[in-house]
């Protein structure tokens, strides 16, 4: 048995693409590991969507390097994913240590390549496989085995991107946009269930333009949410991330009679000026975005939203900072992901003239900053003596805590709940608040 150690960068998709690997290479006798100095075969794998994720990655390499001379000179490492995808061959030139380096839709052929690898004496072979082979890659990792979730699962539905917004790598990274087999996905819900799953959270970079056609009847993503609310044993639906110019009225309306969606939903905004979402490629304005949000609340008035934000986009003026700033004041998310401009190769955006000084994106970034703490602040407040219906996942940092999700995703925790409550939903009362958590107390 061979010690496997595993890092993920960045989105949940890499998570659920890598337990499935997982589980590939559990015929390989791998056992996961959280050591590196015990692991014969390392995998990382990577996010590019922000600069930071891949200069962690290099950073890591160089570390994983010195402990491989160290303690293991035959560790085998793998750089996969969207990093792997880009950067190909120019991965191995940077780092020739690392020995296998596969695309997002290549990391099937993982097990494989390590077979070829036995008995062969040079550690020094390398593998570059960047081909985007997803039909093989959803027929290999459809494997029902272990789950690595015990209370909610990841569900790739979708992957790939064929919006191409200026600043994002994603359709180089990931490629066009492809829906998974309708059938095969209730069937890894139905397995889920089985298992004892209570929450299933969707997956796609477009997971609302899910669409797949089959013997003449095409299928979308309202579809799923019907036949997962027929499977028995899921309590909860969410999904992750959809883009607000792909969201259809029919998705909109299946919020009216299927309750186990739950009345939270990251809406990406990404900036607040019209100018700068026509830059990006975004093809709605905030007043479209703002007609959006209240058909929700028209069909479900508990309706609550997160949101992207991007400050210092190429020639953003102070106005269009403003006007971010404003749509934040409308909106008062409650909570968000908020990142300043980084270029990324290979985008329209990173060649776009008027790139703003980072002084400039560190002053706005702080000031947004600033406002969506203050609105989460107001919302948690807001929910001080109000009932929530918490799903119960782990305990908390203290024995005696256990912690779960409210219907509106957010973290809340309890002193008076035990171990069988775990799988549960319960019904808590907050009684007070801190930056990231609700505290409360289970009444029922």
């Amino acid at each position: 048995m061979s010690g496997l150690f595993v890092k993920n960068y960045g989105c949940q998709m890499n998570v659920y693409d890598t337990n499935k690997l997982l589980d590939l290479l559990s015929s390989y006798n791998y056992k996961e590991t959280q050591s590196i100095k015990e692991a014969g075969l390392v995998i990382l794998n990577t996010c590019h969507v922000r600069e930071k994720a891949v200069t962690k990655l290099y950073s890591d390499l160089g570390r994983i390097n010195i402990i491989k001379q160290s303690y293991n000179p035959n560790m085998l490492i793998a750089v996969i994913g969207c990093v792997a995808q880009i950067q190909g061959n120019d991965l191995i030139k940077r780092f020739p240590y690392v020995n296998f380096v596969l695309g997002t839709q290549a990391i099937q052929n993982l097990p494989q390549l390590i077979n070829e690898l036995k008995g062969k004496t040079s550690k020094k072979l390398h593998s570059v496989d960047t081909r985007f082979l997803t039909d093989e890659k959803f027929k290999i990792l459809n494997i029902n085995t272990y789950v690595h979730q015990k209370i909610s699962a990841f569900v790739t539905i979708q992957e790939g991107c064929d919006n191409f917004c200026t600043y994002c790598s994603v359709p180089n990274s990931r490629g066009r946009e492809y829906s998974r087999d309708f059938h095969l996905i209730i069937d890894e819900i139905k397995y889920l269930a089985e298992q004892g799953i209570k929450e299933i959270m969707l997956l796609g970079q477009n997971v609302n333009s899910y669409k797949f056609v089959s013997d003449a009847k095409t299928y979308y993503i309202e579809d799923i949410f019907s036949e997962i609310d027929k499977i028995g044993g899921i309590e909860r639906i969410r999904y992750l991330s959809p883009n607000p110019q792909g969201m259809r009225d029919d998705l909109i309306e299946s919020y009216r009679s299927i309750r186990k969606l739950m009345p939270f939903v990251h809406l990406p905004l990404q900036s607040g000026s019209n100018r700068i979402l026509k830059m990006m490629n975004r093809p709605y304005t905030t007043d479209e975005y703002l007609k959006m949000v209240e058909k929700f609340r028209n069909v479900r008035s508990d309706m609550m939203f997160s949101t992207d934000l991007i400050v210092g986009f190429p020639s953003e003026t102070n106005g269009d900072f403003e006007d971010t700033i404003n749509m934040v004041n409308i909106m008062q998310y409650p909570n968000g992901f908020y990142f300043k401009y980084s270029p990324r190769p290979h985008t329209v955006a990173a060649s776009m003239p008027n790139q703003i000084d980072d002084k400039i994106k560190n002053q706005r970034f702080q000031e947004l900053h600033e406002l969506m703490l203050k609105y989460k602040e107001k919302s948690n407040s807001s929910f001080i003596g109000q009932v929530v219906n918490v799903l119960f996942e782990n305990h908390g940092k203290f024995l005696n805590h256990i912690t779960g999700k409210s219907e509106y995703f957010q973290n809340v925790f309890v002193k008076n709940g035990n171990e069988n409550d775990i799988g549960k939903i319960k019904k808590v009362r907050i009684k007070s608040f801190n930056a990231s958590n609700l505290e409360g107390e289970i009444i029922d």
